[in-house]
């Protein structure tokens, strides 16, 4: 095997060749020249990083896949929660909605009241500072 052969099994070797171990042809060739031996470490070196970065990710990840059975559980003991607080509440009142608002402003405070496209809906805006 020449050099450039060498460098070319390089990209797809396993890294047990790259450190010149056993009897394939790659392995004998790093173990006998310098500048090819120069590189395998180096790409090995490379390898152990890469292997690091993604077992990294990959305990984020089981992390992350461990908690979302919790989160689904909580949203759904929460849907529940609220489904049967609604569900004991009385209803709201059915009278129709008031024609007049009356709103108490406290001094140095301003109101404004505002009547929206649904009937059923009247906004008051409060400002300044109310005692």
């Amino acid at each position: 095997m020449n050099c450039e052969q060498a460098r070319e099994a390089m990209l797809i070797a396993d890294p047990g060749e790259l450190r010149s171990e056993g009897a394939a042809p790659l392995a004998a060739h790093i173990a006998t020249c310098d500048a090819c031996t120069r590189i395998a470490v180096g790409v090995g070196s490379d390898l152990r990083r890469l292997s690091v970065a993604i077992g990294r990710r990959t305990s984020r990840r089981a992390a992350l896949v461990t908690t979302l059975p919790a989160a689904a559980a909580v949203v759904i003991v929460a849907t529940f929660l609220v489904h049967d607080e609604r569900a004991q509440r009385p209803a709201l009142s059915t009278q129709p909605p008031a024609r007049v608002v009356s709103v108490d402003v406290a001094p140095g405070q301003r109101a404004a009241v505002l009547k929206t496209a649904d009937s059923s809906v009247t906004v008051v805006w409060l400002t300044g500072e109310g005692k």
